[in-house]
């Protein structure tokens, strides 16, 4: 079972979760509902979703009942909201006196002190406009009976109201029959700003304020928040001897920057230019490096659990040594981050910059999550424009190098290949062509059209799949990972071109 960090939440969850609408369901015998919970637990499964509604609050208890023998062993989400006795969906509430009964409820079933994510189950606009639901779970996060707040629904606009008024996840309907949700929500999700603040800022009061205003206004717009430690002005003047004397000056200050503005990712910052330990990591051993800052990210997480912190590697050759120690289980670094200035575009160091990069990830960090930072100058005057095409090259090799990328792909080209599969058994898969299927969900139409080329739909009868097909006498064999689902297109019965192989393409 593969893991990864939840969102902004820094919960670790498995990247397949058990959904727990079934359980409890009446007429089935109860002693069957106890074992699949735990046949997920034992294939690594740490992430179930409930609802106090699921089954009249069964599901919670037996969720509960499972997870009481095995503590820490999962993260929980529920919701609150319709009622529970009559699942009626219709008549869900959301008022401050409701969720906060039915938060102890969910407690009592689930046999837990804290819910790790509590989400309102499908709300509206109006509701969450209007509803006080907003006083309970500031009460229930700040007595600790809810780690994490969030919404569950198909309404995107309900969603990004949620995501604007201080949702930290969001659940949303989305699959291959109903990806709409990418055009509108897709980019609340992609979003991050980048904060360099100064130990200076800790005296004057009209910065924090504003600083404070500006984080405020990233997270209504969904985006997550960095805050890169920046060094005081005096160390030019008297820098730390070593990476324990400017911890020790500088502890103070992260714990206030992860307690005032609580950043989704907080840059610890250990000498001058520490954040981008490149510049210095040849002037102290990597595994001094490694240790100091696993100490800074110790203080971060004490003085605001939820706070995620990491480190940026740039390009010179010292930081492998550090990246692989980064790496290692137990560093203390949440995130590892990459920069590249785009200046390296302009002297031609890019490519070679990057290829380290690749080097690094495939040998060390296959299990950590990364990010990019840029600092660029001038896209003019140095190669910001290459730099930026840079990155994204990089990206999109080192994503397809990852497990995850290559089972997402997977998993929906199979989803997209079998709907495919199923226009062709019951119309046939003909270029030009509308078909329409229909399902629980709504109805579908489906345009078979060529695009682009010298091609008319005339010219081929129908459409068949490679995956039908086994590769037989050629020397060269090449894959990429991607979305789509690679077809045959065939030319009628009456084609007289030669070779017969032409028919195909």
């Amino acid at each position: 079972m593969r893991y990864v960090t939840f969102g902004r939440t820094g919960l670790r969850v498995s990247t397949i979760s058990m959904g727990c609408n079934r359980l409890g369901d009446p007429g089935v015998d109860p002693a069957q509902w106890p074992p699949i919970v735990r046949r997920a637990l034992d294939l690594g499964v740490n992430f179930f979703d409930t609802s106090n509604s699921y089954n009249q609050g069964r599901s919670e208890a037996i969720l509960g009942d499972v997870l009481a023998s095995r503590p820490g062993a999962a993260v929980v989400a529920t919701k609150v909201g319709v009622p529970v006795e009559t699942n009626d969906f219709p008549k869900r509430e959301f008022s401050a006196r409701t969720i906060l009964t039915e938060a102890e409820n969910s407690l009592r079933r689930l046999r837990r002190e804290s819910i790790d994510i509590y989400m309102l189950h499908s709300p509206t606009v109006e509701q969450l406009n209007h509803d006080d639901w907003p006083e309970a779970v500031a009460r229930l996060k700040s007595e600790g009976k809810v780690r994490h707040f969030g919404i569950s629904t198909d309404d995107h606009a309900s969603g990004i109201r949620a995501i604007e008024m201080g949702a930290e996840l969001l659940q949303i309907e989305y699959n291959l029959l109903d990806p709409t949700a990418e055009d509108e929500l897709r980019a609340l999700g992609a979003r991050a700003v980048n904060l360099f603040v100064h130990r200076t800022l800790m005296g004057r009061i009209g910065d924090q304020a504003a600083i404070e205003a500006f984080v405020r206004a990233a997270r209504a717009m969904g985006a997550q928040v960095i805050i890169t430690a920046d060094y005081p002005t005096d160390w030019q003047r008297d820098p730390p001897a070593s990476c324990r004397q400017g911890l020790e000056r500088m502890t103070d200050f992260h714990v206030f920057l992860a307690r005032r503005f609580r950043p989704d990712i907080l840059v610890p910052f250990i000498e001058p230019y520490g954040a981008y330990v490149a510049i210095t990591g040849r002037t102290h051993p990597p595994a001094q490096w490694r240790d100091t800052l696993r100490e800074a990210s110790r203080s971060v997480r004490e003085a605001a659990p939820g706070v995620r912190t990491a480190a940026y590697l740039g390009q010179l050759d010292a930081d492998g040594e550090l990246y692989a120690l980064l790496c290692e289980p137990g560093s203390g670094v949440d995130v590892v981050g990459f920069s590249l200035y785009s200046i390296y575009a302009s002297r031609g160091e890019m490519e070679p910059a990057l290829r380290r990069m690749d080097g690094w990830i495939e040998r060390h960090g296959q299990a950590r999550d990364h990010w990019l930072f840029e600092f660029g100058q001038s896209p003019v005057t140095m190669g910001g424009e290459r730099a930026q095409a840079g990155y994204l090259r990089w990206a999109l090799r080192w994503a397809a190098t990852r497990p995850e990328f290559r089972g997402a792909c997977d998993l929906y080209n199979g989803a997209l290949e079998s709907t495919l599969r199923l226009v062709r058994q019951q119309y046939g898969l003909r270029p030009g062509q509308v078909y329409t299927i229909r399902t629980a969900s709504g109805t579908w139409d489906i345009h078979c059209a060529l695009r682009g080329g010298k091609w008319r739909a005339e010219d081929f009868d129908h459409f068949e799949f490679v995956s039908d097909y086994e590769i037989k006498g050629l020397r060269n064999h090449y894959q990429t990972y991607g979305l789509g689902v690679p077809l045959i297109a065939v030319r009628p019965a009456s084609y007289q071109g030669e070779p017969e192989a032409a028919r195909y393409y």
